[in-house]
């Protein structure tokens, strides 16, 4: 990356979009622009407002064009890779928020027609000569990092991502003596696998996790003892860092982040196979978590106290690779 004073740093986002994955491209244009540099979200279509409610805090100023010019810096989540072929000068970065989503995006039917008819092209993991068009890769997580590995990309850097300060802030004021015995869950994940585990246990109080603003989820969170997610973990998902922040025991599949030490740095025993013959163990976790939860909790103190330090990592981060 050939960066400079006058450089033009262009993070692209679809507008009004509220998921992890836009947010993190908003934090990152706000720590960029706190550290000196010129940085503007590049929304990827117009509207007369495309800033969603919740990103507000974050940035005020934006763009619907960008200047082609070698001088520039393009960066576009792995789920956006044909925007990059849109212009010949710019220096192209991908950031790997998930790993999996950017597999989800090329197989679309229409993202796939497109491309057939030549009218969108894909970035090519599997390509080494696309290799050469990416002058940087970023990833979020271990799990990417991982993967690109396995093409042979080792031109990567770690910039990973902070949950909201509210969540922290909030965290502050929990007592454990005022949580209620319920388990939330993320109802737009592994939902055939958790559905068993609800079945199978209905009389736990289950509390899914669906249509909230970020307020209403740390309010949910901060009244609960546990938290499972299983289904794919396509990259350092923010549920069960808010969960562990606000003081729930945590519970996960293995699959994809969720099955190495540094995405999800909990105890193997709170981790378990999304499969059907250890749906009784998961109960038995559950229970236990919820029964001795004040023991429990203490498993999970590593777990926050590096979760309250990710927004300053994020920061040493940027400093480093926007030298």
């Amino acid at each position: 990356m050939d960066l400079t004073p006058s450089s033009n740093i262009y993070i692209a986002c679809k507008p009004q979009a509220a998921t992890g994955g836009p947010e993190l491209l908003h934090q990152l244009v706000a720590k960029l622009n706190q550290s000196g540099h010129k940085a503007r979200m590049f929304y990827l279509k117009k509207m007369d407002d495309p800033i969603h409610p919740n990103y507000k805090k974050y940035i005020d100023d934006y763009v619907f064009e960008i200047e082609d010019d070698a001088n520039n810096i393009l960066i576009v989540p792995e789920t956006r890779t044909f925007e990059l072929y849109k212009y010949k000068n710019i220096q192209k970065i991908i950031w790997w928020q998930s790993v999996d989503n950017y597999y989800v995006s090329k197989k679309r039917l229409k993202n796939r027609v497109l491309a057939a008819f030549g009218v969108k092209k894909f970035f090519n993991i599997e390509n080494p000569k696309h290799h050469n068009t990416i002058v940087h890769h970023l990833v979020q997580s271990k799990y990417a990092e991982l993967h690109l590995k396995q093409y042979n990309i080792d031109s990567c850097s770690y910039l990973t991502d902070y949950i909201r300060e509210d969540f922290i802030s909030k965290s502050k004021t929990i007592s454990s003596g005022k949580k209620d015995d319920i388990v939330l869950y993320n109802p737009r994940k592994g939902k055939k696998f958790t559905k068993r585990i609800i079945e199978a246990y209905p009389e736990i109080e289950w509390v899914p996790l669906v249509n909230l603003t970020p307020a209403q989820v740390a309010d949910k969170i901060a009244t609960a003892k546990v938290y499972i997610d299983f289904g794919n973990h396509p990259g350092r998902d923010r549920f069960p860092r808010e969960a562990a922040a606000l003081y729930n025991c945590v519970i996960t599949g293995k699959q994809g982040a969720a099955n190495n030490q540094v995405d999800i740095p909990i105890d193997d025993e709170y981790k378990f196979d999304d499969d059907e013959q250890q749906i009784k163990q998961i109960g038995d976790k559950i229970k236990e978590c919820i029964e001795d939860y004040d023991v429990k909790i203490k498993h999970f103190e590593p777990y926050r106290k590096a979760i309250e330090k990710q927004e300053e990592i994020f920061e040493e981060e940027i400093r480093e690779i926007f030298a």
